[in-house]
């Protein structure tokens, strides 16, 4: 009798690990999804204005001179971000130290604001986000943003993403602040800031990126677009929720009060996940224009 009993009280407190260790699991999942999801709630919303097609095939163009550059014309007002991409070939020991500057106008221009990066690693691929006040720029600004390197010894080489086509129609790719052949552009992303407060911004943001890929795409009027991907993620997110559901039920593990919540946390993260990929900060230079 005393070895069932010990038996069961085995069992039970196996159990009872099981079940603790599922709902630690399940707050953990929770927490990681919350950690997520509140990191795009609180993260500044850009919206894309002006950015290369899909089909533009980069190549890298070498600072050779020390300054290059790009400018441009504001497509709307309140700018508020520009992203590039650049790749270092840098020895051990050496560096490269490269001034981000807007400026408005080139000869003469007038700086409205610049940030420095010292590079002392070889990567190629290095996504450099620029942010900047939104209060500096006008829609019809004749802007410049120009990328002066300082290197270290020759042996230091820093590239350029470029275009051989003519991207920028109103813009031109300069070298040492003169305009280099015109069927060149630096690619720049070029991103603006809401213009409603959070959460009617998370909508605008939503729906002005859903346009703004159908007219890169060129494959339906930008409202259509932006109707059927609003309609998309409604049906996403109750489909989330019954797959939860569902999910529960066929499963075979016992179910906690949490199993829900943390099943629906994880989908919902996963789906913002792969909405805003290219928001996630990891292995991005990010400079606050000044």
């Amino acid at each position: 009798m005393s070895l069932s009993r010990t038996w069961w009280r085995f069992v039970l407190d196996r159990l009872r690990q099981g079940r603790a260790a599922q709902l630690a699991g399940e707050v953990s999942v929770i927490l990681l999804a919350l950690s997520w999801i509140i990191f795009l709630l609180v993260h500044p919303v850009h919206i894309p204005v002006l950015s290369p097609s899909q089909e533009v095939e980069p190549y890298n163009a070498q600072s050779l001179t020390g300054v290059q550059g790009q400018t441009f014309v504001a497509p709307t007002s309140r700018l508020s971000r520009i992203d590039l991409e650049l790749d270092t070939r840098i020895p051990p020991g050496e560096w490269v130290h490269v001034t981000f500057e807007l400026a408005r106008g080139v000869q003469p221009r007038t700086t409205l604001a610049s940030a420095i990066a010292i590079f002392d690693r070889s990567r190629k691929g290095w996504p450099v986000r620029l942010y900047l006040d939104p209060v500096l720029t006008a829609a019809g600004d004749r802007l410049y943003l120009r990328l002066e390197s300082v290197v270290s010894s020759p042996r230091a080489e820093v590239f350029y993403r470029y275009s051989r086509q003519d991207f920028y129609p109103q813009g031109a790719y300069l070298d040492l602040d003169k305009l280099r052949p015109t069927d060149l552009d630096l690619l720049l992303t070029v991103y603006r800031a809401p213009r409603v407060p959070k959460p009617l911004a998370w909508i605008e943001a939503f729906t002005a990126r859903a346009g703004h890929a159908a007219q890169l795409a060129a494959l339906a009027p930008a409202w259509v677009v932006t109707l059927l991907s609003v309609l998309a993620l409604a049906s996403v997110l109750i489909a989330f929720t019954a797959g939860a559901h569902l999910l529960i039920r066929v499963s075979t593990w016992r179910s906690t009060a949490l199993t829900t919540p943390a099943i629906i946390a994880l989908l919902c993260a996963a789906a913002l996940a792969l909405l805003a990929w290219g928001e996630i900060p990891i292995g991005k230079l990010i400079l606050d224009l000044t």
